[in-house]
């Protein structure tokens, strides 16, 4: 029993050994735990201060933002050109003065509404529709199209759009337009087009019969020249009335062939066709019809432009040249011209009859006679020594001379030869075609003056004019712009625009010539760097050229210098602001009305004065946002939109609170440019203290006129009355009337 009790006190003191072990791991562990919580409430404690630093930040941040807000907000309304902002479902959230302006709706009229719906006729909206789709999302481009103004007519417009994409919410992405109405430039550009197509496809074509039709159908001609008589027998009313007539004269074995090669006309906007046509007399004739097809400014074929001439002779001679000797068979192949052959003397052997009608001499008179006879005298040597080489085997290119004329005058040729063989392949002569270039001799004449007038417009202009090539290397500039820069011609030439600017600038530049190949035209604003390290303000008008293949070979751009404009804005942002702030800090409460009595503009002063909000007045009625205002103020309103000066020194005001103000008050025509009235500005001083002062002073003059007959020797209570008075005075701007003994 004892030793079981002993063994129990061992274990006992074991376990309580144990216990208290256990109990002092605890305690470390909860001193750790305490260590731990005391550095995280410090931990809490630090980022808690940062948390309120970062807060100041953010509303120092948003102040800011307010003011940017603002200023970019003034810029826009005050832009002369249309800016327009539309969200992801192409409704208008901005809409600019210059947009009103050009357009002919107002902000309250299309804001929150479908800009397609509104500018577009209904047949564009699917194709608009899927344009949109197409260019959301795309950062920035540039494009032109038509638009419907308020009263339905088509303005043209050049956009350069900027989408706005970085906010997470999608609601508030934007695609920033700003377009420039060039209706009246493309109206005369599209004209002046026409006109130059027209004019020169019938300066450069020698028909014998003009004409014009209609690209659709069976071509029915809308005018046909009055010749066209003489060739076929008809009169021109005949092909004018009758749509099918032209057609249905056509030989039956040529119809079918006549009527697909419509497709080379509106693949190549050109067509050289040969056909049979039935005259009047029953007969029919070869037609060699040459038509040219014209578009509008939306590549819409609208006419064609054309001539015909009779080549039933050439047609037949054709004929008789297939069954003739291979001579005349090679002349036949080889050209429609003056066909002629030499022998190796030089001398004439044959010439094509129509010799006679480019010479005036019949081609009998001719032959036998050497070469030299029928060129000056200036082109004798060379044309000589160029026969003799091409008779050694040397190939002789084409070359240029002149013909003597029967009459007496000259004719510009082109010569194309070769040697004519026997059939042994021996060289017996040279066999020549002679080509009539008076027509494009006229045209390079034309081509030069036309390049000449085009470098005088360049060189005299007051814009400057600059020129590059694939390089985006300087090839040209004029005196404007180097008079503008302060550089010689010699020092511009071969350096690129990005020399010209600073860093800054130079980032622009490279960014507007890396779209020459996507757009064809691009206007921006750019700073230039003058010789003199001066930087002046410009607007740059580039283009981009290409060759006859289509690839772009460079661009060029006219340059002006908007330095004054760009003072004049200065002035006129400073004269607003200053205008403002005379009328912000004027006594008198100012609000500015439009025609219509709805608010345009109203001062600080003004709102306080009313208890009003900015926002719920600007845009309103006046009449509404005071709907109690008596009729003979809303009588002097009309009087001033006729142009009349209206005031009141004292008229009492009756507030909606049954409250009495009264005020002094101005009203006044304000007039547009134009000299019209544009509407009137009411000038408001609110005199309702100075009004009861004076009363007071009135009642405290009585009792002092009555205190003073009824009293005598009360100078104390009149000299306080008197003190009163003169309180009363000061009050009302007037000086002390009671001198105060001390």
């Amino acid at each position: 029993m004892k030793k079981d009790l002993n063994k129990t006190k061992e274990q006992l003191s074991f376990e309580l050994n144990e216990l208290r072990n256990i109990s002092k791991e605890r305690e470390g562990i909860l001193e750790i735990a305490n260590q731990q919580l005391v550095a995280t409430n410090q931990q809490l404690s630090a980022n808690e201060q940062q948390l309120r630093a970062a807060n100041q930040q953010l509303i120092a941040g948003e102040h800011e933002l307010k003011k940017e807000k603002n200023f970019s907000e003034r810029i826009v309304e005050t832009a002369s050109a249309i800016i327009v902002g539309l969200d992801k479902d192409h409704k208008i959230r901005i809409f600019n003065k210059g947009a009103e302006s050009i357009t002919g709706y107002t902000k309250a009229e299309v804001v929150g509404k479908d800009w397609f719906k509104i500018f577009f006729p209904k047949e564009m909206l699917n194709e608009m529709n899927k344009v949109w789709k197409d260019s959301w999302g795309i950062t920035s481009h540039s494009y032109v199209n038509p638009i419907l103004s308020k009263t339905g007519k088509e303005i043209i417009v050049s956009w350069q759009t900027t989408g706005m994409y970085e906010s997470e919410d999608v609601s508030k992405h934007l695609s920033l337009s700003i377009g420039e109405d060039i209706t009246g430039r493309k109206q005369e550009e599209e004209k002046l087009k026409e006109n130059e197509i027209r004019l020169n496809h019938i300066q450069n074509s020698s028909a014998a019969v003009l004409y014009k039709a209609i690209p659709s159908g069976d071509f029915p001609a809308t005018f046909i020249s009055e010749n066209v008589v003489d060739l076929v027998g008809f009169e021109a009313r005949q092909f004018t009335t009758d749509t099918q007539f032209w057609i249905n004269n056509i030989h039956p074995e040529d119809l079918e062939k006549t009527i697909n090669s419509f497709g080379d006309l509106f693949k190549n906007d050109y067509l050289n066709s040969e056909y049979r046509f039935k005259c009047k007399n029953g007969k029919y004739i070869w037609i060699n019809d040459v038509t040219k097809l014209i578009r509008d400014i939306n590549n819409k074929p609208i006419e064609t432009v054309g001539f015909w001439s009779d080549i039933t002779e050439r047609k037949q001679a054709e004929e008789t040249l297939i069954v003739s000797e291979n001579k005349y068979r090679s002349l036949a192949e080889t050209s429609t011209d003056v066909i002629l052959t030499l022998d190796m003397e030089g001398r004439f052997t044959y010439l094509s009859p129509v010799v006679e009608k480019i010479t005036g001499y019949p081609f009998k008179h001719f032959l036998g006679r050497s070469l030299t006879e029928m060129i000056a005298p200036e082109y004798i040597e060379s044309t000589i020594e160029r026969f003799k080489r091409g008779l050694s085997g040397e190939e002789t290119p084409l070359y240029e001379i002149e013909v003597l004329l029967k009459d007496g005058g000259r004719l510009p040729v082109e010569l194309n030869t070769s040697n004519l063989l026997d059939r042994e392949g021996k060289v017996i002569g040279r066999l020549a075609v002679v080509r009539d270039i008076t027509e494009r001799k006229i045209a390079e004449q034309e081509l030069k003056k036309s390049e000449n007038k085009h470098r005088t417009l360049i060189e005299t202009t007051s814009e400057g004019f600059w020129l590059i090539d694939l390089d985006k290397k300087t090839i040209d500039v004029n005196q404007s712009l180097c008079d503008m820069l302060g550089y010689f011609k010699d020092e511009m030439i071969g350096k690129t625009p990005m020399e010209f600017v600073d860093e800054e600038n130079s980032k622009l530049f490279k960014e507007q010539t890396s779209k020459i190949t996507e757009t064809t035209h691009r206007t921006y604003e750019t700073l230039l760097k003058k010789k003199n390290g001066e930087k002046i303000p410009t607007i740059f008008s580039a283009t981009t050229l290409f060759d006859k293949n289509g690839n772009h070979n460079g661009s060029f751009a006219f340059v002006t210098n908007i330095t004054k404009r760009k003072q004049a804005e200065e002035a006129l942002t400073h004269s607003h602001n200053l205008m403002s702030y005379i009328i912000e800090h004027s006594r008198s409460a100012v609000a500015v009305h439009d025609r219509e009595m709805k608010y345009i503009y109203v001062s600080q002063h003004y709102l306080d004065e009313y208890n009003v909000k900015e926002k719920d007045v600007i845009g309103k009625h006046h009449y509404d946002v005071f709907p109690y205002l008596p009729q003979k103020w809303r009588d002097v309103h009309q009087k001033a939109l006729a142009g009349e000066i209206s005031s009141a020194e004292d008229d009492p005001y009756e507030r909606e609170d049954g409250t009495v103000d009264w005020t002094r008050c101005e009203c006044r025509p304000w007039y547009e440019a134009d000299g019209s009235i544009g509407g009137l500005i009411v000038y408001t001083e609110v005199i309702t203290e100075r009004k009861e002062a004076e009363e007071e002073l009135k009642k405290k003059m009585n009792e002092l006129e009555i205190f003073n007959d009824a009293t005598v020797g009360r100078e104390f209570k009149m000299i306080e009355l008197k003190k009163e008075i003169n309180e009363l005075l000061a009050k009302t701007g007037q000086k002390p009337k009671y001198e105060i003994p001390a």
